[in-house]
């Protein structure tokens, strides 16, 4: 079991003050709203004519490189090189290395018929390493989607799959050490329902998701969620409503679980399978969940916009595990979206909050987060961002641990031609966490060219 050790508090004072600092602006901004609240005005229904015509003329005004007949298709190519101080995302034995990661990416559109579209994004790629060749990985970029919508009435329906496949450790924080990979699939269908001040919405899907090593596949499981929204129009401008959610999960797995993780030949005769057992302490209990709170939105002028959500979330733990005592537990959740356009050139995006979810190595995950990604229009073709990520986490049970994941980024994207986009940016990651041999910290260069035919 890892031993704690002593960490200074600057991270968490630091993040603290931050936080306070932001959450003070924007508690200035809510005031004006009330003066928006008086204001009518006709809106266009979600699942009406308008909706349909306004489908239909963003498909129109899209750039595609192929038509074939009603199907639309557009190809664009990218490749990155990305380098790295620390492929591994280690404490000790860094290790540096290059990757070379080329990608396509296709988008098409078919209406079905004129009130009927399907949609499919898709973006696919490898990472090649020059040195660290057992890091060599397909990938699926996360916002490879299918989607059909239909408009019926005052409903609309949209039917979506949702896939993705990395084996890029940074976006897992709580893995260190190593290789992490894992496929996941969101699949289901939302409906809404537009009854002119009074929105209702309902969503269900079903998630798998997949570890791709051996050591993780305790970490298998499928799940169930199912939400809804009851959101009323003050006016045009500002809503409010009530949210609520579930979720069912089941893992795979059981201690003692036997996984056939290779086989064993000599020559050409089969000798038998290796394989590796789940052992007691690699053990994630099935799990339920429920949330509901209210939800609020609005657009407080023509370039700022306001979104805040929170409420009350119940878990109850099929079994007690190494991780957790099982039964039942409770936490709050609060989340804060603000995003402003300052001027022609000046933006920002702010997201701050506080959850509780289902962790990779832990039944119970409770972090608290703040990303702050600015942009500047420097000229119509070069655009510069620098965002920033401060998420604190909190474990228990077998592998207790409490720790702060930091993302300092610089980026700049530059236009050469109308087809031609280069993009270069440097990422600082560091992970400071009370347990020894659980730290690291990442120095990432990317230079990525991305090419629309």
């Amino acid at each position: 079991m890892p031993l704690p050790k002593h960490h200074p508090t600057a991270c968490r004072t630091f993040l603290g003050s931050v936080a306070a600092r932001w959450l003070g602006i924007i508690g200035t901004l809510i005031c004006p709203l009330f003066a928006a609240f008086g204001q009518e005005a006709l809106r266009a229904s979600l699942a009406g004519e308008a909706a349909v015509e306004a489908q239909k003329k963003a498909i129109e005004n899209q750039y595609y490189n192929l038509q074939m007949g009603d199907l639309k298709l557009r190809f664009q190519t990218a490749l990155g090189v990305e380098a790295t101080d620390n492929v591994n995302y280690s404490e000790k034995n860094r290790q540096a290395d290059v990757s070379l990661r080329p990608q396509l990416d296709v988008t098409a559109m078919f209406p079905l018929t004129d009130r009927n579209t399907i949609a499919l994004t898709i973006g696919a790629g490898y990472a090649k390493y020059v040195k660290t060749k057992a890091r060599n990985h397909f990938f699926l970029t996360p916002d490879s989607t299918i989607g059909f919508n239909i408009y019926a009435g005052d409903f609309v329906f949209n039917l979506h799959t949702q896939f993705t496949y990395t084996e890029d450790s940074y976006q897992q924080s709580e893995i260190t050490g190593g290789s992490y990979g894992y496929f996941q699939n969101m699949t289901g269908v939302n409906a809404t329902w537009d009854l002119n001040k009074l929105i209702l919405t309902f969503g269900i899907d079903h998630e798998i998701y997949t570890p791709t090593q051996p050591q993780y596949s305790y970490q298998a499981r499928s799940s169930e969620l199912v939400n809804a929204r009851a959101v009323y129009l003050i006016n045009p401008t500002t809503q409010l409503g009530l949210q609520l959610g579930a979720s069912v999960t089941a893992f795979d797995t059981k201690p003692g679980y036997t996984n056939i993780v290779g086989s064993v030949y000599l020559g050409t005769n089969f000798l038998g399978y290796i394989t590796n057992t789940v052992p007691a302490y690699q053990f994630l209990s099935n799990q339920k969940s429920v949330n509901f709170g209210p939800y609020f939105q609005s657009r407080l002028s023509e370039h700022l916009r306001l979104t805040i959500s929170a409420g009350y979330a119940i878990y109850f733990q099929e079994a007690a595990s190494y991780f957790a005592k099982g039964g039942d537990s409770a936490a709050y959740y609060a989340d804060i979206q603000l995003q402003h356009a300052v001027n022609a050139r000046v933006a920002y995006s702010l997201n701050v909050g506080h959850q509780v979810r289902q962790g990779l190595t832990t039944d119970s995950l409770d972090y608290y987060y703040f990303h702050l990604n600015p942009t500047w229009q420097v000229f119509s073709d070069l655009t510069l961002s620098a965002p920033l990520s401060i998420e604190s986490y909190t474990s228990t049970g077998y592998r207790a641990e409490k720790y702060q994941f930091w993302n300092l980024g610089l980026s700049a994207s530059c236009r050469l031609s109308k087809k031609l986009t280069l993009t270069g940016s440097y990422n600082y990651r560091m992970r400071d966490s009370n347990l020894v041999d659980s730290d690291y910290v990442e120095n990432q260069l990317v230079l990525d060219t991305r090419y629309s035919f």
